[in-house]
C-alpha cells in the first residue's frame, strides 16, 4: 500500500474514527457489567443489545440516503459525532441505568449516523489509483481505536476500584476530541469524483422499496441465510457477563474479552479483504459459519478462562470475516441500480435477526451453556443453507 499518497483529509478522517471508536470501546467494555452490578437482569440486558445493535444498522440506511441527498457529508458525520460524545458526557454526569441505557443508544444512533457519511468521505477524496489504500488506512485506525479503548479500560478497571462514572469521564473525552476534529478539520470535497467502487455504491445508493420485486432469487437465498445466521448472533455484552459468572472474574478479567474478540476480529477483516475476490465467496461463508459452531461449543463446553478465551477468538474471526463477505456477495449479485434497496433490506433483516438471537440468547444465558448450544444449533443450520444456496 502507498502509504504516502493518502490525502490528508483521509488521515484526519482515520483518525477521528480512532478516537470514536477507541470512546466507544471503552465505553461498551463496561456497559452490560454497570447494568449487571445495579441488578438489571441478562434478559433485559439482551433485548436492550438486541434493540440498539439492530437500531444501528437500520440508521446506517438512513444516514446514507441523508448524506446524498442533501450533499453535506460532514454535516451528518458532525450530527454523528456529537450523539456519541454527548451520550459519553451525559453519562459521565449522570451514571444512573436508565442514563446509562439512554447514552448507549444516544451512542448507537451516533455510530449509525457518522458510518455512511465517513466511508463516503474517504471515497470522495480518495485518488482513484488508491482507493483500497485509503479505505484500508480508515479502517486499520478505527481497529487500533477499539483496541486501544479496551486495554485503556482494563487499565482503569485494575486501578480505580470498578469507579464506572470514572471509566464513562475518561471515554467522553477522545469523543469530543473527535467531534472537534471533525467540526473543524474536516471539509466536504467541492467536486466529489464518481465513484467507482462497490463500498462506496453500497453505501450511498438510493433505498428504494419499491424495487424489492426486481431483486432476484439469488439475492432472496442470500437474505435467508443472512437471517439465519444473525439469529444466533448474540452480543458480547452478553458473552462478558456469561464469563464473569461461570468463571468468577474480576472485571478487568472480564473486559480482556473485548480486547481478545477486536484483535481478532481484525485479523479476520484483513483477511476478508484479501480473498473476497479471490475466493469462492460460498466456501468462505462456510468457514465463517464453522468458526461460528466451534466458537460457541467451546465457549459452552469450556472448564476454564484460558479455553473461554479461545472461543472468544473464534467468534472475533467470525465476525470479521462474515460481515465483509455478506457485503462482498450482495455487491456482485445486485445490479447497481438496485444496490441502495438491496443492501436497505441487508440491514432491516440484520436489525430483526440481531434482535430475535439477543432476545432469545439474553433468556438463555442464566441456564448455563444453552444459549451458546443455541447457537451452534443456528450456525449449523446456516451452514447447510449455504450448501443449497451453492447448489440454486
Amino acid at each position: 500500500m502507498d502509504i504516502k499518497k493518502v490525502p490528508l483529509q483521509i488521515w484526519i478522517i482515520g483518525v477521528s474514527s480512532m478516537l470514536i471508536t477507541s470512546s466507544a470501546a471503552m465505553f461498551f467494555g463496561v456497559f452490560g457489567l454497570f447494568l449487571a452490578s445495579l441488578g438489571v437482569t441478562t434478559a433485559n440486558i439482551g433485548i436492550i443489545e438486541g434493540i440498539l445493535e439492530g437500531a444501528g444498522y437500520v440508521l446506517k440506511v438512513a444516514s446514507g440516503v441523508a448524506s446524498d441527498y442533501l450533499k453535506k457529508r460532514k454535516l451528518i458525520f458532525a450530527m454523528g459525532s456529537f450523539c456519541t460524545a454527548i451520550s459519553k458526557v451525559i453519562v459521565a454526569l449522570f451514571a444512573s441505568s436508565s442514563i446509562v441505557i439512554v447514552g448507549r443508544i444516544l451512542d448507537r444512533i451516533g455510530n449509525g449516523l457518522q458510518a455512511t457519511p465517513r466511508d463516503a468521505f474517504v471515497g470522495d477524496y480518495a485518488p482513484r489509483q488508491i482507493v483500497g489504500t485509503c479505505f484500508g488506512v480508515r479502517q486499520c485506525l478505527g481497529t487500533i481505536g477499539s483496541v486501544l479503548g479496551i486495554l485503556i479500560v482494563s487499565i482503569l478497571l485494575k486501578n480505580c476500584n470498578d469507579d464506572f462514572r470514572f471509566i464513562f469521564t475518561a471515554a467522553s473525552i477522545p469523543a469530543v476530541l473527535a467531534f472537534i476534529i471533525i467540526v473543524f478539520c474536516v471539509h466536504d470535497a467541492k467536486k466529489p469524483p464518481l465513484q467507482d467502487t462497490h463500498k462506496l455504491k453500497i453505501k450511498i445508493s438510493k433505498f428504494a422499496f419499491k424495487d424489492v420485486f426486481k431483486l432476484e432469487r439469488a439475492y432472496w437465498m442470500l437474505m435467508c441465510i443472512v437471517a439465519i445466521f444473525m439469529s444466533c448472533r448474540m452480543s458480547e455484552t452478553l458473552i462478558m457477563l456469561y464469563a464473569k459468572k461461570s468463571f468468577a472474574l474480576d472485571n478487568n478479567a472480564t473486559t480482556k474479552i473485548m480486547l481478545v474478540y477486536n484483535i481478532f476480529a481484525a485479523i479476520a477483516a484483513y483477511i476478508t479483504g484479501r480473498l473476497a475476490d479471490k475466493v469462492d465467496s460460498n466456501k468462505l461463508m462456510i468457514h465463517g459459519a464453522i468458526a461460528t459452531f466451534l466458537s460457541t461449543i467451546i465457549m459452552a463446553f469450556a472448564t476454564s478462562y484460558t479455553i473461554f478465551l479461545v472461543g472468544t477468538s473464534l467468534w472475533g474471526l467470525q465476525i470479521g470475516l462474515m460481515q465483509n463477505i455478506f457485503c462482498a456477495k450482495i455487491s456482485k449479485i445486485v445490479p447497481p441500480e438496485l444496490k441502495g434497496t438491496g443492501f436497505g433490506f441487508f440491514y432491516l433483516i440484520t436489525a430483526m435477526s440481531l434482535l430475535l438471537a439477543n432476545v432469545i440468547c439474553g433468556k438463555l444465558i442464566n441456564c448455563g451453556p444453552h444459549a451458546f448450544i443455541y447457537c451452534a444449533a443456528v450456525s449449523t443450520l446456516s451452514c447447510l443453507v449455504v450448501a443449497v444456496f451453492k447448489r440454486v
